[in-house]
C-alpha cells in the first residue's frame, strides 16, 4: 500500500541519509525504506523524511556485526 504523501526519496538530503545508513548495499537500501515506511504509517505522517528515518530505529549493517571480546 503506498504512502499518502510524496516522500521525495531522490532529494539529496534524504537520498544521502538512506545511502549512508544502508552503507551502499542494495538490500539494505530496501530495508531502510521499508522500515521508514512502516514508521510513517504508525506515526501517521504518511511521508518518509530524514527525521522519520532517524526515529525508525534502523541499524546499519556495521552496527549489527558482532564485536570480538
Amino acid at each position: 500500500m503506498p504512502l499518502r504523501k510524496l516522500s521525495g526519496l531522490t532529494e539529496p538530503a534524504l537520498a544521502g541519509k538512506i545511502l549512508a545508513l544502508s552503507e551502499g548495499v542494495l538490500g539494505e537500501i530496501v530495508a531502510v525504506v521499508t522500515c521508514a515506511a512502516a514508521t510513517t504509517v504508525l506515526s501517521g505522517t504518511e511521508a518518509i523524511s530524514p527525521r522519520v528515518i532517524e526515529i525508525s530505529g534502523f541499524m546499519p549493517p556495521s552496527g549489527r556485526r558482532p564485536v570480538a571480546i
